[in-house]
């Protein structure tokens, strides 16, 4: 079975906990952090999002079978 994302918080709870924790992530929560801050986070976001997206079109492109199209 694969893992369940509530598995992987539990193996890892002290990453889980710093990641959660972090002041950029609690500032984003609370509605404090500082608007370029959030401008900048939105900017690296959606560059991240584009080559996300390019690689998935780049696997199901070179999927030899269906299935692997599919999985991509």
């Amino acid at each position: 079975m694969p893992y369940q994302f509530e598995d992987l918080k539990n193996a890892f709870p002290a990453e889980w906990r710093a990641y959660v924790e972090h002041s950029f992530v609690q500032q984003l929560g609370n509605g404090s952090l500082a608007p370029e801050a959030f401008q900048h986070y939105l900017k690296q976001d959606y560059l991240f999002l584009i080559q996300f997206a390019l690689a998935y079109a780049l696997a199901a492109y070179k999927s030899p079978t269906l299935a692997d199209l599919l999985q991509a």
